[in-house]
């Protein structure tokens, strides 16, 4: 089998089928939810202690974490442990051995077998009497919120139709049937500001506006003279660097520093040395007497600013929230390398 694609589609398929198994169960068995948490739900009669017993991997996990002395916090810590904690699959499973003992061990933290049925007995009674949860999901207040700000583009600048129904799935806190919900989601995508892009995807009317006050604020500052560098210390900048510089290196150092424009662009492929030009353009600014400061998205790329090219840097959420403070602002004669 090709499992590519089916990768691509397991997250969704399985918060589609939990959006389908909250309804099935809501609407035959009157059994109410609790909060959904990446896609899927605890039925809320289940009480926590009985939850975290049988959560035994994550529990396995914490153990690891400890016995290695790290945490979990971080993506990688967290694969490492589950890596380390993960069982060889069985095969031959005696499923009536199994069954008695999760009935067992259920007992034993208070979810018995009078348990279990009493809380049977009070769903049906609120089916028979109509009176069983109901509520489908706010569609246009949920659609303003995925086409704002803080929607589907808070962090990246397309989406596709898997995080539209990841979206409207979740949403559905007493469940939806498959059908219900990709219905909500072809009607998202089909909004005047939900925008199709070249590529398959979609975007936001709000980004691309955005975007264009961007790029016309970036064109506008084309030949004001900022951060021109007299040509002869951009030179010896570039002749005194750690290693020497590609071809296509120096010409983005010479066009930086000589551009004269409020903003440049440089853009090149990944591992073509980005970020050690950057290193060699905060050198050639700070000799010139200017103050660099970096910004980047996320940790991990301030971190490379900072140990590859000993820019003094921080995320671009940080370095906005300081300067909204009073009194803060960019010193004179800045370049930012973002």
């Amino acid at each position: 089998m090709h499992a590519t694609e089916l990768y691509r589609a397991a997250k969704t398929a399985g918060y589609l089928y939990q959006a389908h198994l909250r309804a099935l169960v809501t609407e035959r068995m009157g059994l109410e939810w609790g909060p959904v948490r990446n896609g899927a739900a605890e039925l809320a009669d289940i009480d926590r202690p009985v939850v975290e017993h049988f959560s035994q991997r994550r529990h396995e996990m914490i153990r690891e974490a400890e016995r290695g002395g790290i945490g979990l916090g971080s993506k990688s810590a967290a694969e490492h442990a589950a890596l380390a904690t993960r069982e060889r699959k069985r095969y031959g499973l005696e499923t009536h051995t199994w069954r008695e003992e999760v009935r067992a061990r259920a007992g034993e933290q208070g979810l018995d077998a009078e348990r279990v049925a009493e809380m049977i007995r009070t769903g049906f009674e609120l089916v028979r009497s109509g009176l069983a949860e109901s509520g489908g999901v706010d569609e246009c207040a949920l659609g303003d919120r995925l086409a704002g700000a803080e929607g589907l583009t808070e962090r990246s600048n397309t989406f596709d139709g898997r995080a539209v129904l990841q979206e409207f799935a979740a949403a559905s806190g007493v469940g939806a049937l498959v059908g219900e919900v990709r219905g909500m989601a072809a009607r998202f995508e089909a909004r005047a500001d939900v925008i199709a892009t070249g590529c398959g995807g979609m975007t936001t009317a709000e980004l691309v506006a955005v975007e264009r006050r961007l790029i016309a604020s970036a064109v506008g500052r084309a030949g004001e003279g900022a951060g021109v560098v007299e040509g002869s210390r951009v030179e010896h900048g570039i002749a005194a660097a750690g290693r020497p510089l590609t071809g296509e290196q120096a010409q983005a150092v010479r066009a930086v520093c000589g551009s004269g424009d409020g903003v440049s662009v440089v853009e090149a492929l990944a591992g073509t040395g980005k970020t050690y030009t950057a290193g060699v353009l905060r050198q050639v600014y700070e000799r010139a007497g200017y103050a660099v400061l970096g910004a980047a998205p996320t940790g991990r790329a301030v971190r490379e600013l900072a140990e590859e090219a000993g820019v003094s840097a921080r995320t671009v959420d940080r370095l906005l929230l300081d300067l909204e403070q009073p009194g803060e602002k960019l010193p004179h004669g800045c370049v930012l390398i973002l």
